[in-house]
């Protein structure tokens, strides 16, 4: 009955929900297995679960909302000025922070004709080639270490 009532679309607030839960799981994987586990960067961790859960919860309430161009400039200006204002980052935790903007953008505005399948289906092709992506493409040491040593 659960899943009739998903796949029909009768309750937004369930699907909200299930959609949220399949976000944090996948988060989870992206955050805690892959990112934790190959960067040296632990703290940054907190920085992309709060992102990404921010985003999801911001997309998924705007999706029905009339948004005007002005506004969407405002937002616009509003996170380039948080961009400016903050430290610049590496290449890999950006990629890192862009992935799970994403993911959360994808799990919340995405059309699904299955609403439980195709987000575990689009979730699972990102954190697989995430993983691969970071066994495959391992950081270069001795470039970093002849950065540090130039300075």
């Amino acid at each position: 009955m659960l899943t009739e009532t998903l796949v029909a679309g009768k309750d937004p607030m369930w699907e909200g929900l299930i959609r949220f839960l399949i976000d944090l799981v996948a988060l989870f994987i992206l955050v805690r297995v892959i990112y934790y586990r190959y960067s040296p960067k632990k703290e940054f961790s907190f920085v992309l679960f709060l992102m990404a859960i921010m985003i999801f919860m911001m997309c998924l309430l705007l999706q029905h909302a009339d948004v005007s161009m002005g506004a969407g400039f405002g937002l616009f200006a509003l996170f380039s000025i948080l961009r400016f204002r903050t430290k610049n980052l590496d290449f890999r935790p950006m990629a890192y922070l862009f992935t799970a903007v994403g993911i959360s953008a994808i799990n919340a505005l995405g059309v699904f004709y299955d609403p439980i399948r195709g987000p575990i289906l689009i979730n699972g092709i990102i954190l697989v080639s995430v993983f691969l992506l970071e066994i495959s493409m391992p950081k270069d040491s001795s470039a970093k270490k002849e950065a540090d040593g130039d300075k």
